[in-house]
């Protein structure tokens, strides 16, 4: 069976839809250069990644101290 994966990236009231190319407010599709839309899905990937791998690492360099 075939199985259909939606990749969409939710920010503020926009949808990144990764799978259909297009960016989205609401149900209003907003149009993009496609170089426009490369450069968007990489700031929302960076956007994404980056703040988890900085709460990541700050957890081992500076470990919770209670009292």
């Amino acid at each position: 069976m075939d199985q259909v994966v939606y990749r969409v990236l939710r920010f503020d009231h926009f949808v990144l839809d990764l799978s259909r190319g297009c960016l989205r407010a609401g149900d209003q599709e907003i149009d993009l250069r496609p170089k426009t839309f490369e450069v968007l899905c990489c700031l929302a990937v960076i956007g994404n990644v980056v703040p988890r791998l900085i709460n990541r690492h700050s957890r081992r360099s500076h470990p919770l101290q209670i009292g």
